[in-house]
């Protein structure tokens, strides 16, 4: 028996701003502003893009809503609908093994794709392949601190860590840029000038850092030199997500306003 083809319940679906609500259409997009998507059911996702479109057009899947039966088709839609999307899949594999996943998410079109920086050869391996998308390497996850490098048997610091793998995805890559947080942006921003520079781990002032260790406010980061802050649950948790991009957007104005690069 033939397999029927997965219908793409997203086909021909809009994700367009709420025309009723005025505080949408008196304000241009945000460019600095990553949404991340983090749900497991897209209709909450979906629904959040469409109340927020006036105010963020660049959205971060990451492996909970890619790996949904409707990601990909998701993913797609989102393009379509001229949003940016920032394919969070940290890829650590061997190199053909990631080299074919990049190949595969050429369908998507999305914008940036994050890779793992800790494999010389992989690294290697993706300078010499030619790509649409902007591969984004990850240095160390926001989650891990002096604690867990030592239960790992790395006796270094956190930000030599991060300036050592962001030597190897600069170098050995040739990578578009970089994930750190905010606390190691303006040292990267100062070695890698040119770079794409995310930073996660974002939280607004007096809000909780969940499972983040190292972490920093929007105003911080963007006035470090980050190019884009990705922010979730701040927004996806909270009572109203639009008055909280608004908050987040005023502090990343404030962070321009002090910027030193």
């Amino acid at each position: 028996m033939a397999i029927e083809p997965m219908q793409d319940e997203f086909h021909n679906r809009s994700i367009l701003p709420d025309k009723n609500n005025n505080r949408l259409f008196n304000n241009s997009y945000s460019s600095e502003l990553i949404v991340a998507l983090d749900y497991p059911d897209l209709d909450d996702a979906e629904k959040l893009v469409k109340h927020l479109a006036g105010k963020v057009r660049f959205f971060k899947i990451g492996m909970q809503t890619f790996f949904h039966p409707q990601g990909i088709a998701f993913a797609k839609e989102l393009k379509e609908q001229g949003n940016r999307v920032f394919f969070d899949a940290k890829a650590f594999d061997i190199p053909r093994t990631v080299e074919a996943a990049i190949h595969s998410l050429r369908k998507i079109k999305a914008d940036f794709m994050s890779v793992h920086s800790m494999s010389i050869s992989l690294l290697k391996s993706l300078a010499e392949i030619p790509r649409s998308t902007k591969l984004i390497g990850i240095t160390l996850l926001t989650s891990v601190g002096q604690t867990e490098l030592r239960a790992m048997g790395i006796k270094r610091g956190t930000n030599d860590v991060v300036m050592s793998l962001a030597d190897m995805a600069m170098q050995k890559g040739k990578l578009d840029g970089l994930v750190a947080s905010g606390k190691e942006i303006a040292t990267l921003r100062k070695k890698y000038p040119e770079a794409i520079l995310i930073a996660p781990g974002i939280r607004p002032e007096g809000m909780s850092t969940h499972d983040h260790k190292r972490t920093a406010t929007p105003t911080q980061a963007i006035a470090a030199g980050a190019d884009h802050i990705v922010v979730g649950r701040p927004i996806t948790q909270a009572k109203d997500p639009l008055a909280q991009v608004e908050k987040i957007l005023e502090q990343i104005d404030k962070g321009k306003a002090s910027a030193k690069f």
